[in-house]
């Protein structure tokens, strides 16, 4: 138990600014060599974003624009193929689909003025990456991932803007897993999240356009989740997360189901 409140504690000191990615999951080796399995994934997650970049206005021509997105929420829904390389790597492969709503404010706008909010719907989404043991030290196994997510959320319009946005994630994380008891086990860990990508808005009466490139200011996080493998299910496991960031959170559930 002191084990686990230290790692806690250290968790939640490096997780003082970051932002969320894609969902994690255990950070080890779980297949074993030659298995394959199918995962299902939902994953949540808020964040703020700074946009920058060139915009044309009528009247004012082109000109140096920025600004924050702010409350950007996603909605992410994955089927995943995994296989085990060797006793203690996986790797993996996601399809699926992510939405995209946000409120953008531009910094020339005044503070009182009211942001613009952008709703799209679900769009394409996938990602690549692999987990794999490190070593194990008396009761904690340390593992580590690694993983890619492209996002590319439908555009929507508003009463007069319409956006199109497109979006890359990676990640990659150190965490400790521990076995709470047979069929249950407990990973936290800091992690390292770097977001950038692209903007286009235009306004429906032809008076705006905007070409923006999007990132973070911040790239440290943390991620504590748990483990569940059902019982008499040949290796069913069911897990589920909470990533810690700075201007918002992120969760998520996932179910992994073993290929014979």
């Amino acid at each position: 138990m002191k084990k686990v409140i230290l790692l806690l504690a250290v968790v939640l000191m490096l997780s003082s600014t970051a932002l969320a990615g894609s969902l994690i999951g255990p950070v080890r080796g779980t297949l074993g060599a030659g298995q394959w399995a199918v995962d299902l994934e939902y994953f949540y997650q808020e964040l703020d974003l700074k946009y920058c970049g060139k915009s044309w206005e009528y009247g004012e021509g082109v000109y140096c624009d920025s600004g924050t997105i702010q409350d950007a929420s996603f909605n992410m829904w994955f089927g995943s193929l995994e296989y085990g390389v060797c006793d203690n790597w996986d790797v993996f492969v996601r399809l699926g689909v992510t939405d995209l709503e946000d409120d953008v404010r531009s910094c020339d706008y005044d503070a009182n003025d009211s942001p613009f909010k952008l709703n799209g719907d679900y769009g394409f989404a996938a990602g690549v990456g692999f987990r794999n043991t490190i070593c194990q030290t008396g009761d904690i196994v340390w593992g580590s991932l690694i993983q890619a997510t492209y996002l590319d959320p439908d555009g929507g319009r508003n009463d007069t803007i319409s956006w199109d946005a497109e979006m890359w994630e990676f990640q990659a994380v150190l965490a400790a897993n521990m076995q709470l008891r047979d069929d249950l086990w407990l990973y936290l860990g800091p992690m390292l999240h770097c977001v950038c990508g692209e903007m286009d808005l235009e306004c429906s009466t032809g008076y705006y356009t905007g070409d923006m490139n999007i990132r973070q200011e911040s790239c440290l996080g943390a991620v504590i989740g748990g483990q569940w493998y059902l019982p008499d299910t040949a290796g069913i496991y069911l897990y589920g997360e909470c990533q810690i960031f700075e201007d918002g959170w992120g969760g998520g559930l996932g179910c992994v189901i073993p290929v014979p």
